[in-house]
Parts: structure tokens; sequence; C-alpha cells
């Protein structure tokens, strides 16, 4: 009898493979143009404060060095979130946020301190920190975790938009209103905006909520005379070019010497006690007229690649979370950059706003590299997340190979008959040699 075996079909199979683990620097681009902007800017500062520094302090190099302290502050929190556990950063919105509010709420203890009229720091001893700077991040987490625990319920503006911006955005306007800092509202509230958008608002509550944001800030100006003040020079510089229109014009005139090559870096004279806030507002300023249009173009080549990657891991993202804390974080830094070269050019007015990564200020630095640090963890995220997926899917010559044929059942074998080979005399005897059929 034979055997019929089975046919054995062949399929390609993908080989078992772990997810590659996601480099620390999971966005080199960002990562390094963070770095060659953050030693720019100190670069910069140097230059644009050492005849000030020199006059109140005795150094040349005093603000260089708090800025370097700044940066170094930067690193070691930024190393805090890159090194943390996914678990654990996903646990850090309700204590960023609460943190930021109590220390906008100690700008007016004791503790407070203030400069030019307006209580903005708490004075740490060592240094002056400005919790509004903090805030961004606290505010821009607290709303992307209310936002995504309610992912797809944008419709419910009553019960979901409502309440969160009551909860969270009102509190923090009302303290930054109390410091009279209308430029750090005006950011405060356009990140509540780019949260909103995010997460699906529909555009006529976006345009409810632009339009009361606007009315909010125009009566702002109208009610506060050193604001009032500012607009009108906005319009006229030269009608007041040694008031309130001073500080534009002399930034219009270092931008004008730079030229194309600039007058080389330390020989300007903008910061030599003509332009006000050379090393904070007007740092672009100084940087046109030392190192001209080419420096010029470097910091804003710096910043693209920033705000570019941002964007790209924003929309990289799987999960509404970290979508709506990378497109925040991105759109602030973006904002900051187009209003300090809009004041510079005198396409918008003076806001006392610092130029990302470049402006002298310990708390505007560091809050841009913990910035930059959440952007970093959320792309290592996007690529274990990506690596994932990919080692989960089949095999393309798994998914393309032919189901196999089916198989036939085996036929019967064919019985031989059974052949009788008595001889004549044996069958009259009745002896028969046929073997006889197995049972």
């Amino acid at each position: 009898m034979s055997v019929l075996v089975e046919p054995q079909v062949m399929l390609a199979t993908k080989p078992a493979e772990e997810a590659p683990r996601a480099s620390i620097w999971a966005d080199p681009w960002l990562a390094g143009a963070t770095g060659l902007l953050v030693a720019f800017g100190l670069v910069m500062v140097v230059s644009a404060s050492s005849h000030f520094a020199l006059k109140v302090y005795g150094s040349p190099w005093s603000f260089g060095l708090r800025q370097l302290f700044a940066v170094g502050l930067g690193l070691g929190a930024g190393a805090g979130i890159l090194l943390m556990p996914w678990q654990t950063f996903l646990k850090l919105p309700r204590p960023m946020y609460w943190a930021s509010l109590l220390m906008l709420a100690a700008v007016q203890t004791p503790m407070g301190h203030a400069a030019k009229g307006a209580p903005r720091w708490i004075n740490l001893g060592f240094f002056n920190l400005q919790p509004s700077e903090i805030a961004k991040v606290g505010l821009a987490m607290i709303l992307a975790r209310h936002l995504a625990r309610n992912e797809g319920r944008m419709k419910d503006v009553i019960g979901v938009v409502g309440p969160g911006i009551a909860a969270y955005l009102v509190p923090m306007l009302v303290l930054v209103a109390m410091q009279r800092d209308l430029g750090s509202m005006a950011l405060l509230g356009g990140i509540a905006g780019v949260a909103l958008f995010v997460a699906g608002l529909e555009w006529k509550w976006m345009a409810a909520a632009v339009g009361s944001a606007g009315a909010g800030g125009a009566l702002m100006i109208v009610f506060e005379e050193f604001r009032a003040r500012r607009i009108l020079a906005f319009f006229d510089p030269h009608a007041d070019p040694e008031g309130g229109g001073y500080q534009v014009v002399q930034g219009w005139v270092a931008m004008a010497v730079g030229g194309v090559s600039g007058q080389g870096l330390g020989h300007g004279v903008a910061q030599q006690g003509f332009l006000p806030e050379a090393h904070t507002d007007m740092i672009m300023a100084v940087t046109l007229e030392e190192l001209g249009i080419f420096g010029w173009a470097a910091m804003f080549l710096l910043h693209g690649i920033i705000l570019y990657r941002g964007t790209r891991i924003a929309a990289e993202c799987r999960g509404l979370y970290e979508m709506i804390v990378a497109s925040c974080i991105t759109a602030v830094i973006g904002a900051q950059v187009v209003i300090n070269t809009g004041v510079i050019g005198g396409l918008v007015p003076p806001k006392g706003l610092v130029l990302p990564f470049m402006s002298y200020g310990a708390s505007a630095m560091l809050a841009n590299l913990v910035e930059v640090a959440i952007l970093l963890r959320i792309a290592r995220e996007n690529q274990v997340a990506a690596s994932a997926a990919v080692v989960a899917s089949p095999s393309p010559a798994v998914a393309a190979a032919p189901p196999a044929p089916p198989v036939a059942p085996p036929k019967p074998e064919a019985t031989a008959p059974w052949v009788d080979v008595s001889t004549p005399g044996e069958l009259l005897a009745g002896v028969s040699r046929r073997p006889k059929r197995p049972v």
C-alpha cells in the first residue's frame, strides 16, 4: 500500500526583530540648530552688553556669564526631560501648571522684583526668575491634557471648551495682567488658541475667541497711558524721535549702518548707550549692525530650522496630547521671532518680547531650552511608535504569497482481484487454493 504524503507549502515569513531603540537625540537637526543658535546668542549678548556691563558692573563679561549660567540651568532641566520615562512625562501637566500658577502669584508677594515699574520677576538671589516664561509651557501642557481627554467632544463648547478655558487660561491671564504684561498675555491667549485649533474647535468659535481677545487687548491699551503712547509712536516714530519713537529709530539706524557685511563683531556703536535694551529686545538690530545681512540670514536660518522641525514633530505625533504640546511650543517660539522682528522693522508696536535663544534673559533661555527638550522627547516617542509599527507589520512576501492550493483527499487504493490457482482435479475434489480475503 502506498503512503500519501501531504505536500508542505513553504511561505515567506519575516524574521522576528526588535524595535530599534530611539536615540536620545531623536531629531539631530533640531538639537544642532538649537545648539548653534544658543552659542551665537551668547556671543552677541557679550558683544551687545560689554560697554554697559563694564560701566555698571566693572566687567564686560557680566551679562554673558549670567546668560551662560541660564544655559546651564536649561540644559540640566532639558536633560531631565529627555531621560524621563514616557509615562512620567505624561504626568507632568498638573505639576507644571500649578508650579507656574504659584510662581505667578509669588510675584505679588515680598519675593517679587520690579524693573521699570513692572513687577514681573521673583528674586531668587542668584538670578531673577520671570514666571510668565515658565507659564507658557505649563499652560500648553495642561490644556493639551484636558483637550486630549475630551478628544472628539470639541462641539461641546459649554461642557468641554468653556470649563477648560475658565479653569486653566483665565487664572493665568488675571495674574499676568497684575504684572502689566500685555505681551505675555497675548502669547498665553495664542497658546490657548493653537491648542483649541489643533483639537478641532469649529471655526465660528475660533473667530469668536479671536474677536474677544482683540477687543480685550484694545481696552487694555486704551486704559493704560504708556501703552497708548507706544501705539502713537508706532504709527509715526519720527514724530517723537527722542521719546516714544527713540528705540525704534535707533534700531533702524543700527540696521542701516550694518549693510551687507556689518561693522565687525564688537565694533558697533548702537550698544554704546545709543540703543536702549541692546542686549535684550533689540539684539537683532545689534546683530545686523555688527554682522550685516550675513549674520542676520544665519540667525534666521537657524530659527527656521527649529520651527520647521517643530512643525514636523507635531505632524508626526500619533496622539492628540503630544500633538497639541508640540504645536503650541512651536507656535509660541515662532510668534516671538515674528513679533521681535516686526518690532525691529517698525511693523509691530514695541512689546518687550525677547528673541528666542538670542536675547539676554535667564528665564527666557531656561524656558526655551525646556521647550526644545520637550520637542525632542516627543520626537523620540514618535520614533519608538513608528519602529514598533514597522516591526508589527507583516512582511511584504507574506502578504503577497498566493493561498496554498487545496489538497485532494487520498483515493482508496485499488484492490487486485483474488485469483484462484487450483488445478481442475483439486476443484473437483472440493479443494481450492484461492487465498481468503483478510478480515
